[in-house]
């Protein structure tokens, strides 16, 4: 929210009229409305006394500590999206940075950008793309260490694809030691770039048996909540059966991966 906003705000909510802001401050009446239309700001020797004039705090009153509501993000990204529509990529990117540099540290904001300016990067007809990927960099730098892990996985995906692209593999290497959540993918890709076919397979192996484990653990339990659900019985011996095809899709994965 912008301090004319604010102001606007805070002076109703207290009951106060334009004329005794300004009485209060030794100003004008039409100094306090051009605040409150945003043509002008007032003095900064006035914010002191504006702030506990609206019981506030400098913080509140200059937005220092705001974040962004939800709704003003997708505005914002919506805002964004017309304007490359309209007028280019690069008006579009411009105003993202612009939002940015209002929000410094509202993370949910930055991240909403970058997840909408990056494809968005790749499907116009953009000059110097790389230019714009750097700048990219430079925000999801910022909120790499998040603790929101949606937001921190993003970042650092991002930041690690590129300097894979960069062939600067030992910074790659070193984003994974923080990337929260399984990294065995990434690290196959990086052997991969890196020309290291034999680990990257390994990798990529042992990661099939974990998705293959994970299946399997839902194929087991999936017949026990169905009957559960409808209130049959399951068959003592139906997981131990020789026939049953879960136990001998099992036995097959062990003798591959064994």
């Amino acid at each position: 929210m912008k301090i004319s906003q604010i102001i606007k705000e805070k002076r109703k909510h207290l009951g106060l009229t334009q004329e005794n802001i300004a009485e209060y401050l030794g100003v004008s009446i039409p100094a306090v409305s051009k605040w409150e239309n945003g043509t002008t700001y007032p003095d900064i020797t006035l914010l002191p006394g504006l702030a506990r004039l609206l019981k506030t705090d400098l913080n509140t009153l200059m937005s220092f500590n705001e974040e962004m509501s939800e709704v003003e993000i997708k505005n914002v990204v919506m805002k964004v999206q017309s304007i490359i529509q309209e007028d280019g990529f690069e008006d579009g990117f411009q105003f993202a940075l612009d939002q940015v540099r209002a929000f410094p540290t509202c993370e949910n904001l930055i991240y909403s950008l970058g997840v909408f300016l990056q494809p968005s990067l790749g499907l116009q007809s953009v000059e110097h793309q790389s230019k714009y990927r750097e700048e990219l960099a430079k925000l999801y730098f910022r909120i790499r260490n998040s603790e929101n892990i949606e937001i921190k996985k993003e970042a650092i995906s991002f930041l690690f694809y590129l300097h894979c692209e960069k062939e600067e593999y030992e910074k790659a290497a070193t984003l994974l030691n923080d990337y929260p959540a399984d990294t065995k993918l990434m690290m196959a890709y990086l052997h991969q770039q890196k020309k290291e076919y034999e680990p990257a397979c390994v990798l990529l192996e042992h990661r099939m048996l974990e998705i293959a484990v994970e299946m399997q653990s839902i194929l087991i339990a999936l017949p026990r909540f169905l009957c559960l659900k409808t209130g049959e019985t399951m068959p003592r011996n139906w997981l131990a059966s020789k026939n049953s095809w879960q136990s001998n899709w099992h036995f097959r994965m062990y003798r591959i991966y064994s």
